[in-house]
Protein backbone atom coordinates (compact mmCIF):
# COMPACT_ATOMS: atom_id res chain seq x y z
CA UNK A 1 0.00 0.00 0.00
CA UNK A 2 1.59 3.65 -1.12
CA UNK A 3 2.21 6.14 1.68
CA UNK A 4 -1.00 8.30 0.05
CA UNK A 5 -3.18 5.35 0.09
CA UNK A 6 -2.83 4.59 3.58
CA UNK A 7 -2.89 8.23 4.82
CA UNK A 8 -6.34 8.13 3.34
CA UNK A 9 -7.74 5.03 4.89
CA UNK A 10 -6.26 6.33 8.47
CA UNK A 11 -8.42 9.59 7.96
CA UNK A 12 -11.12 7.72 6.67
CA UNK A 13 -11.07 5.24 9.67
CA UNK A 14 -10.72 8.07 11.96
CA UNK A 15 -14.27 9.59 10.40
CA UNK A 16 -15.91 5.88 10.70
CA UNK A 17 -14.54 5.50 14.54
CA UNK A 18 -15.98 9.50 15.54
CA UNK A 19 -19.25 8.68 13.98
CA UNK A 20 -19.67 5.14 15.52
CA UNK A 21 -18.86 6.50 18.94
CA UNK A 22 -21.06 9.32 18.56
CA UNK A 23 -23.85 6.67 17.67
CA UNK A 24 -23.13 4.38 20.47
CA UNK A 25 -23.21 7.45 23.09
CA UNK A 26 -26.50 9.07 21.52
CA UNK A 27 -28.09 5.41 22.10
CA UNK A 28 -26.82 5.56 25.63
CA UNK A 29 -28.03 8.53 26.67
CA UNK A 30 -31.22 7.22 28.00
CA UNK A 31 -30.19 4.05 29.43
CA UNK A 32 -27.39 5.78 31.25
CA UNK A 33 -28.99 9.10 31.89
CA UNK A 34 -27.11 11.29 29.91
CA UNK A 35 -24.25 11.95 27.55
CA UNK A 36 -20.77 11.13 28.06
CA UNK A 37 -17.13 11.20 26.42
CA UNK A 38 -15.92 7.69 27.72
CA UNK A 39 -16.63 6.16 23.84
CA UNK A 40 -15.08 8.87 22.17
CA UNK A 41 -11.69 8.88 24.67
CA UNK A 42 -11.86 4.40 22.92
CA UNK A 43 -12.20 6.17 19.42
CA UNK A 44 -9.65 9.04 19.55
CA UNK A 45 -6.98 6.20 21.17
CA UNK A 46 -8.08 3.92 18.38
CA UNK A 47 -7.64 6.38 15.87
CA UNK A 48 -3.72 7.54 16.50
CA UNK A 49 -2.60 3.97 17.53
CA UNK A 50 -3.78 2.53 13.56
CA UNK A 51 -3.33 5.86 11.89
CA UNK A 52 -1.29 8.11 14.31
CA UNK A 53 -1.69 11.51 16.35
CA UNK A 54 -3.17 13.64 13.07
CA UNK A 55 -6.32 11.57 12.50
CA UNK A 56 -6.41 10.73 16.05
CA UNK A 57 -6.93 14.68 16.47
CA UNK A 58 -9.40 14.70 13.35
CA UNK A 59 -11.52 11.83 15.98
CA UNK A 60 -11.26 13.99 18.55
CA UNK A 61 -12.63 17.26 16.80
CA UNK A 62 -15.29 15.31 15.02
CA UNK A 63 -16.22 14.43 18.09
CA UNK A 64 -16.20 17.51 20.22
CA UNK A 65 -18.63 19.38 17.02
CA UNK A 66 -20.59 15.96 16.88
CA UNK A 67 -21.61 16.24 21.12
CA UNK A 68 -22.31 19.86 20.47
CA UNK A 69 -25.12 19.57 18.03
CA UNK A 70 -26.05 16.22 19.38
CA UNK A 71 -26.09 17.55 22.99
CA UNK A 72 -25.60 20.72 23.58
CA UNK A 73 -26.99 23.01 20.75
CA UNK A 74 -28.27 25.77 20.19
CA UNK A 75 -26.38 27.18 23.46
CA UNK A 76 -23.70 25.73 25.49
CA UNK A 77 -23.97 26.30 29.36
CA UNK A 78 -20.69 26.72 31.13
CA UNK A 79 -20.32 23.42 32.86
CA UNK A 80 -20.94 22.11 29.30
CA UNK A 81 -18.53 24.17 27.39
CA UNK A 82 -15.94 23.19 30.44
CA UNK A 83 -16.68 19.65 29.84
CA UNK A 84 -15.75 19.84 25.82
CA UNK A 85 -12.86 21.83 26.73
CA UNK A 86 -11.82 18.88 29.36
CA UNK A 87 -12.20 16.09 26.29
CA UNK A 88 -10.47 18.45 24.23
CA UNK A 89 -7.85 18.08 26.23
CA UNK A 90 -7.47 14.98 27.64
CA UNK A 91 -7.93 13.64 24.55
CA UNK A 92 -5.08 15.67 22.86
CA UNK A 93 -3.21 13.91 25.44
CA UNK A 94 -4.14 10.25 24.70
CA UNK A 95 -4.04 10.99 21.31
CA UNK A 96 0.11 12.05 21.97
CA UNK A 97 0.55 9.07 24.16
CA UNK A 98 -1.13 6.52 21.50
CA UNK A 99 0.48 7.80 18.46
CA UNK A 100 4.15 7.42 20.27
CA UNK A 101 3.23 3.95 21.16
CA UNK A 102 2.18 3.05 17.57
CA UNK A 103 5.65 4.67 16.47
CA UNK A 104 7.35 2.92 19.39
CA UNK A 105 5.84 0.03 17.92
CA UNK A 106 6.56 0.54 14.36
CA UNK A 107 10.44 1.80 15.18
CA UNK A 108 11.19 -1.93 17.39
CA UNK A 109 9.68 -3.74 14.38
CA UNK A 110 12.18 -1.62 11.92
CA UNK A 111 14.89 -2.51 14.22
CA UNK A 112 13.59 -6.33 14.22
CA UNK A 113 13.53 -6.38 10.73
CA UNK A 114 16.94 -4.33 9.89
CA UNK A 115 18.68 -7.00 12.96
CA UNK A 116 17.32 -10.21 10.68
CA UNK A 117 18.51 -9.02 7.63
CA UNK A 118 21.49 -8.53 8.95
CA UNK A 119 21.67 -11.73 10.90
CA UNK A 120 21.07 -13.30 7.61
CA UNK A 121 23.97 -11.35 5.87
CA UNK A 122 26.22 -12.24 8.35
CA UNK A 123 25.30 -15.55 8.29
CA UNK A 124 25.56 -16.13 4.65
CA UNK A 125 29.04 -14.56 5.12
CA UNK A 126 30.31 -16.53 7.26
CA UNK A 127 28.97 -19.31 5.31
CA UNK A 128 31.20 -18.15 2.32
CA UNK A 129 34.11 -17.59 4.40
CA UNK A 130 33.96 -20.97 5.75
CA UNK A 131 33.41 -22.51 2.08
CA UNK A 132 36.54 -20.32 1.22
CA UNK A 133 38.44 -22.24 4.54
CA UNK A 134 37.57 -25.49 3.51
CA UNK A 135 38.49 -25.25 -0.19
CA UNK A 136 41.63 -23.67 0.23
CA UNK A 137 42.84 -26.32 3.00
CA UNK A 138 41.49 -28.71 0.82
CA UNK A 139 43.55 -27.19 -1.91
CA UNK A 140 46.52 -27.01 0.22
CA UNK A 141 46.81 -30.27 1.46
CA UNK A 142 48.66 -32.15 -1.81
CA UNK A 143 51.37 -29.65 -2.06
CA UNK A 144 52.54 -29.40 1.33
CA UNK A 145 52.06 -33.77 1.75
CA UNK A 146 54.72 -33.27 -1.34
CA UNK A 147 57.00 -31.07 0.27
CA UNK A 148 57.04 -33.50 3.42
CA UNK A 149 57.06 -36.27 1.50
CA UNK A 150 60.39 -35.19 -0.64
CA UNK A 151 61.68 -33.13 3.18
CA UNK A 152 61.59 -36.84 4.67
CA UNK A 153 63.38 -38.86 1.76
CA UNK A 154 66.16 -36.28 1.50
CA UNK A 155 66.63 -36.51 5.64
CA UNK A 156 67.12 -40.01 5.02
CA UNK A 157 70.60 -39.62 3.15
CA UNK A 158 71.47 -35.81 4.21
CA UNK A 159 75.14 -35.15 5.47
CA UNK A 160 75.17 -33.37 9.09
CA UNK A 161 74.81 -30.06 8.01
CA UNK A 162 71.63 -30.18 6.40
CA UNK A 163 69.54 -32.70 8.41
CA UNK A 164 69.07 -30.05 11.13
CA UNK A 165 67.37 -27.85 8.61
CA UNK A 166 65.32 -30.97 6.77
CA UNK A 167 64.24 -32.15 10.21
CA UNK A 168 62.94 -28.78 10.88
CA UNK A 169 61.23 -28.56 7.60
CA UNK A 170 59.52 -32.07 8.15
CA UNK A 171 58.61 -30.82 11.54
CA UNK A 172 56.87 -27.71 10.12
CA UNK A 173 55.47 -28.98 7.44
CA UNK A 174 53.55 -31.71 10.02
CA UNK A 175 52.34 -29.05 11.89
CA UNK A 176 50.86 -27.32 8.91
CA UNK A 177 49.01 -30.48 7.86
CA UNK A 178 47.70 -30.79 11.53
CA UNK A 179 46.37 -27.39 11.16
CA UNK A 180 44.84 -27.81 7.81
CA UNK A 181 42.99 -31.18 8.87
CA UNK A 182 41.57 -29.38 11.75
CA UNK A 183 40.35 -26.86 9.32
CA UNK A 184 38.71 -29.16 7.38
CA UNK A 185 37.40 -31.17 9.89
CA UNK A 186 35.59 -27.58 11.25
CA UNK A 187 34.19 -27.33 8.02
CA UNK A 188 32.80 -30.46 8.00
CA UNK A 189 31.52 -30.25 11.42
CA UNK A 190 29.92 -27.05 10.74
CA UNK A 191 28.34 -27.64 7.43
CA UNK A 192 27.46 -31.53 7.73
CA UNK A 193 25.98 -34.49 9.67
CA UNK A 194 29.16 -34.12 11.96
CA UNK A 195 33.04 -35.74 11.44
CA UNK A 196 32.68 -38.85 9.47
CA UNK A 197 34.06 -41.70 12.06
CA UNK A 198 35.07 -45.76 10.66
CA UNK A 199 34.28 -47.72 13.70
CA UNK A 200 36.12 -51.00 13.95
CA UNK A 201 37.57 -53.43 16.64
CA UNK A 202 40.03 -51.69 18.36
CA UNK A 203 41.84 -51.16 21.54
CA UNK A 204 41.18 -47.54 23.74
CA UNK A 205 44.87 -48.32 25.30
CA UNK A 206 46.60 -49.43 22.62
CA UNK A 207 45.60 -45.98 20.39
CA UNK A 208 47.28 -44.21 23.37
CA UNK A 209 50.69 -45.79 24.11
CA UNK A 210 51.01 -45.43 20.13
CA UNK A 211 49.87 -41.97 19.95
CA UNK A 212 51.85 -40.86 23.00
CA UNK A 213 55.21 -42.66 21.91
CA UNK A 214 54.73 -39.90 18.91
CA UNK A 215 54.65 -37.05 21.63
CA UNK A 216 57.59 -38.94 23.64
CA UNK A 217 59.77 -38.78 20.96
CA UNK A 218 58.34 -35.16 19.95
CA UNK A 219 58.77 -33.57 23.70
CA UNK A 220 61.72 -36.32 25.22
CA UNK A 221 61.62 -33.90 28.27
CA UNK A 222 58.52 -34.45 29.52
CA UNK A 223 56.69 -37.72 31.26
CA UNK A 224 53.44 -38.86 29.90
CA UNK A 225 52.32 -41.72 32.56
CA UNK A 226 49.67 -44.47 30.91
CA UNK A 227 47.76 -46.50 32.67
CA UNK A 228 44.74 -49.22 31.24
CA UNK A 229 41.74 -51.10 33.61
CA UNK A 230 39.73 -53.21 32.65
CA UNK A 231 38.08 -54.39 28.90
CA UNK A 232 39.30 -51.11 26.87
CA UNK A 233 37.86 -52.73 23.90
CA UNK A 234 35.44 -50.38 21.97
CA UNK A 235 33.79 -49.80 18.16
CA UNK A 236 36.05 -46.76 17.06
CA UNK A 237 37.72 -44.99 14.53
CA UNK A 238 41.62 -45.42 15.62
CA UNK A 239 42.55 -41.85 13.41
CA UNK A 240 40.11 -40.14 14.94
CA UNK A 241 40.32 -41.39 18.51
CA UNK A 242 44.41 -40.78 17.74
CA UNK A 243 42.96 -37.15 17.01
CA UNK A 244 41.57 -36.76 20.36
CA UNK A 245 44.33 -38.20 22.44
CA UNK A 246 47.11 -36.10 20.49
CA UNK A 247 45.33 -33.06 21.34
CA UNK A 248 44.29 -33.42 24.88
CA UNK A 249 48.12 -34.82 25.89
CA UNK A 250 49.58 -32.18 23.77
CA UNK A 251 47.35 -29.82 25.67
CA UNK A 252 48.10 -30.98 28.84
CA UNK A 253 51.43 -30.82 28.96
CA UNK A 254 51.30 -27.16 26.98
CA UNK A 255 49.43 -26.35 30.69
CA UNK A 256 50.92 -28.47 32.74
CA UNK A 257 53.57 -27.01 35.52
CA UNK A 258 57.17 -28.33 33.61
CA UNK A 259 58.29 -31.31 35.98
CA UNK A 260 55.28 -32.86 36.34
CA UNK A 261 53.96 -35.92 34.87
CA UNK A 262 50.58 -36.26 32.33
CA UNK A 263 48.68 -38.97 33.40
CA UNK A 264 46.69 -40.54 30.55
CA UNK A 265 43.73 -43.34 32.21
CA UNK A 266 41.75 -45.51 30.35
CA UNK A 267 39.18 -47.32 32.56
CA UNK A 268 36.12 -49.52 31.52
CA UNK A 269 32.93 -48.20 32.94
CA UNK A 270 29.67 -50.16 32.04
CA UNK A 271 28.95 -49.97 28.32
CA UNK A 272 31.46 -47.77 27.69
CA UNK A 273 35.41 -47.13 28.21
CA UNK A 274 36.45 -43.86 29.95
CA UNK A 275 39.75 -41.55 28.45
CA UNK A 276 41.03 -39.27 31.50
CA UNK A 277 44.03 -36.93 30.73
CA UNK A 278 45.37 -35.03 33.71
CA UNK A 279 47.77 -32.21 34.17
CA UNK A 280 49.10 -30.34 37.26
CA UNK A 281 48.53 -27.19 36.43
CA UNK A 282 46.70 -23.54 36.92
CA UNK A 283 42.91 -24.11 37.18
CA UNK A 284 40.97 -23.11 33.89
CA UNK A 285 38.91 -19.93 34.99
CA UNK A 286 35.10 -20.74 35.92
CA UNK A 287 34.10 -18.14 33.07
CA UNK A 288 36.15 -19.91 30.25
CA UNK A 289 34.98 -23.40 30.95
CA UNK A 290 31.70 -22.89 29.56
CA UNK A 291 33.25 -21.84 26.05
CA UNK A 292 35.88 -23.96 26.41
CA UNK A 293 34.70 -26.17 23.57
CA UNK A 294 33.86 -23.59 21.21
CA UNK A 295 35.90 -23.45 17.82
CA UNK A 296 38.63 -20.90 17.16
CA UNK A 297 39.85 -20.50 20.89
CA UNK A 298 43.49 -19.39 21.68
CA UNK A 299 43.84 -21.35 24.53
CA UNK A 300 44.65 -24.63 22.72
CA UNK A 301 47.84 -26.18 22.41
CA UNK A 302 50.65 -24.45 20.17
CA UNK A 303 50.74 -25.19 16.41
CA UNK A 304 46.85 -25.18 16.19
CA UNK A 305 44.37 -22.28 15.16
CA UNK A 306 42.21 -23.03 18.58
CA UNK A 307 40.44 -26.05 16.71
CA UNK A 308 41.78 -28.78 19.29
CA UNK A 309 38.74 -29.00 22.00
CA UNK A 310 36.25 -28.15 19.97
CA UNK A 311 37.36 -31.20 17.64
CA UNK A 312 37.87 -33.52 20.33
CA UNK A 313 34.07 -32.82 20.91
CA UNK A 314 32.98 -33.11 17.55
CA UNK A 315 34.74 -36.87 17.75
CA UNK A 316 33.33 -37.89 20.92
CA UNK A 317 29.69 -36.52 19.26
CA UNK A 318 30.31 -38.91 15.91
CA UNK A 319 31.08 -42.07 18.54
CA UNK A 320 27.72 -40.79 20.16
CA UNK A 321 30.04 -40.40 23.55
CA UNK A 322 30.64 -37.63 25.91
CA UNK A 323 33.12 -34.89 27.04
CA UNK A 324 33.86 -33.18 30.12
CA UNK A 325 36.12 -30.96 31.88
CA UNK A 326 36.74 -31.00 35.77
CA UNK A 327 39.94 -28.09 37.20
CA UNK A 328 40.56 -27.37 40.37
CA UNK A 329 43.58 -26.67 42.71
CA UNK A 330 44.47 -30.78 42.13
CA UNK A 331 44.68 -29.89 38.46
CA UNK A 332 42.91 -30.37 35.18
CA UNK A 333 40.88 -33.51 33.73
CA UNK A 334 39.77 -34.01 30.64
CA UNK A 335 37.18 -36.86 30.34
CA UNK A 336 36.25 -38.34 26.97
CA UNK A 337 33.58 -41.30 27.18
CA UNK A 338 33.19 -43.59 24.23
CA UNK A 339 29.91 -46.26 23.98
CA UNK A 340 31.71 -49.72 23.36
CA UNK A 341 29.09 -50.12 20.67
CA UNK A 342 28.29 -47.96 18.05
CA UNK A 343 24.79 -45.86 18.92
CA UNK A 344 22.08 -45.28 16.41
CA UNK A 345 21.61 -41.66 16.77
CA UNK A 346 25.21 -40.23 18.09
CA UNK A 347 23.32 -38.12 20.25
CA UNK A 348 26.00 -35.97 21.99
CA UNK A 349 26.44 -35.23 25.41
CA UNK A 350 28.95 -32.26 25.72
CA UNK A 351 29.29 -31.27 29.51
CA UNK A 352 31.46 -29.09 31.65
Amino acid sequence: MSVRRASAVAYAVAVLLALAGLVVTAASVKPLAGPFFMFQFAVVVGASLYGGLAPGLLTMVLSGVGFFFLFFAPTVEAYQAARLGSFALVSTFFAWLAARMRNAKADAEKARAAAEAAEGEARAIGAQEEWLVAVVSHDLRNPLSAIRVTSEHLLMNAPDGQAKRLSRIVTSAGRMQKIIQDLLDYARARHGAGLPVRREAAQLGDICRSTIEEIRTAQPDRTVLVEVTGDDSASLDPARVEQVVSNLVTNALKYGVAGTPVEVKVTEEGAAVRLDVTNQGAPIPQHVVPTLFDPFRPGDAAGSVGLGLFIVAEIARAHGGSVSVRSDGRGTTFTVVFPKRATDDGAPVIAA
